[in-house]
């Protein structure tokens, strides 16, 4: 049996033009949200579904937070209309990327991200708590239309160049965030093959962090690691390691 789920996204009471639309099962709890594309100059979309259902209702999109509607339900061949529903501006998250001396750092990449990074489109990372931007040549970044986030956490960097490791923050209004970008290095580690080894990083002057999974050869490469003190677990047990610029660090893999 089909139904259909309608409605009007409205921003300001302006019809927002594109976004995205997913719908999911109310029961399921999905880590990963897939939204599908809509375009329209009246901000009306359709999204036609198994009946009958019981239903979430997930938008997102670029300049606003993500809208949750929870725990519709949609009658056997029925179409559930939501009318016009109006979306927020969230909260704005700004702020600069130095390096250590105080320099701006241009055209830095910054993530703000919920639970893991997604590698997708801009419907499907803001549709998944994922938000990322470049900075200016000032270092200055701004990210907009974000959602409250009880956990998250956000780096910044420039791919073999500099880098922050993840900094946990929790997201409940607009702040101002400022990072500090350090020259990279690498770690490395070799277990057993046959294993996928996994390698967490954690600084010593803080809650900074980092997880890499490996290969199934065993092996596990950290890049893009700001020089300086970590604790490091790969396999059992945890142990100091420093990283330099511009070289690896090798670790033992205790199994």
């Amino acid at each position: 049996m089909r139904g259909r789920i309608i409605g009007r996204a409205l921003l300001d009471g302006a019809p927002v033009r594109a976004f995205g639309v997913a719908v999911i099962d109310s029961f399921a709890m999905p880590t990963h949200v897939t939204p599908g594309q809509v375009r329209a100059a009246d901000g009306r979309f359709e999204v036609p579904l198994a009946t009958p259902a019981f239903v979430d209702v997930v938008i997102s999109g670029p300049g606003f937070a993500r809208r949750d509607i929870t725990k519709l339900q949609v009658d056997r061949d029925a179409t559930l209309d939501l009318g016009a529903i109006e979306l927020s501006h969230g909260n704005t998250i700004d702020g600069h990327v130095t390096n250590e001396s105080g320099t701006p750092v241009p055209d830095a990449e910054v993530e703000l991200v919920y639970l893991v990074p997604v590698d997708g489109g801009e419907l499907e990372r803001r549709a998944n708590g994922d938000y990322i931007t470049v900075t200016d040549r000032d270092g200055y970044y701004r990210i907009d239309g974000v959602a409250n986030l009880k956990t998250a956490r956000i780096s910044a960097g420039i791919e073999g160049s500099f880098a922050t490791l993840w900094q946990p923050e929790r997201i409940t209004g607009s702040a101002t965030i400022d990072l500090v970008a350090r020259p990279v290095g690498q770690i490395a580690a070799q277990c057993s093959p046959g294993r996928t080894p996994y390698l967490n990083a954690r600084s010593i002057n803080g809650h900074a962090f980092t997880v890499v999974g490996g290969e199934k050869d065993g092996s596990v490469l950290a890049r893009d690691i700001p020089a300086g003190d970590y604790d490091v677990i790969v396999g059992r047990r945890q142990q100091r390691a420093t990283v330099v610029a511009g070289e690896t660090t090798t670790v033992p893999c205790v199994e």
